[in-house]
């Protein structure tokens, strides 16, 4: 599953021999550990709720669906668990970090350029995905270059699984 994006659920109320309770036409919450924002209530027909959609928006590699019986004691199920992934990469949320911020003029400073993508929603990309990085303009002690001149070098991108971004 993908943050974000709604897929449908399919849950049936069974009793303690397996058998589909045909007459449950009960409300049910819907909850989960992974920050459900659609889909959070809805109703059994027949014992049987049947493609309904709920939404997922916290990437979670241990997620799970509870549903909570309403009009039955509160009786409940959870899910066994599964992966939702981060969302495409939002230039909104995500940040570039240069350490050191600040290089000094002497033609030998250098910066690590870092650049952590998140979702719309806030969760880390943990998928390499291309990115690019444009240079508009170089300043002195925040000035323009004297000369007028922006220049910088950057390599290519390389995927460090570890820190889990780009560092170029």
């Amino acid at each position: 599953q993908t943050a974000g994006v709604p897929f449908p659920i399919n849950v049936q109320a069974i009793d303690a021999y397996g058998n589909v309770v045909t007459d449950f036409e009960g409300n049910v919450t819907i909850s989960s550990n992974s920050n459900i924002t659609g889909g959070e209530s809805a109703t059994f027909s027949n014992g049987e709720l049947t493609g309904h959609d709920i939404t997922l928006t916290q990437s979670n590699t241990n997620a799970t669906i509870t549903i909570t019986a309403d009009d039955l004691f509160n009786v409940e199920t959870t899910s066994e668990e599964f992966v939702v992934k981060a969302n495409d990469p939002d230039p909104a949320t995500s940040v570039v970090v240069a350490d050191p911020s600040v290089l000094q003029n002497q033609g030998s400073s250098e910066s690590t350029i870092s650049i952590v993508l998140r979702d719309a929603y806030n969760n880390r990309v943990l998928e390499q995905v291309p990115v690019s990085l444009s240079l508009t303009q170089i300043e002195e002690n925040g000035n323009p270059s004297p000369d007028g001149v922006a220049s910088a070098g950057l390599s290519a991108p390389v995927w460090n699984a570890t820190q889990q971004n780009y560092i170029a």
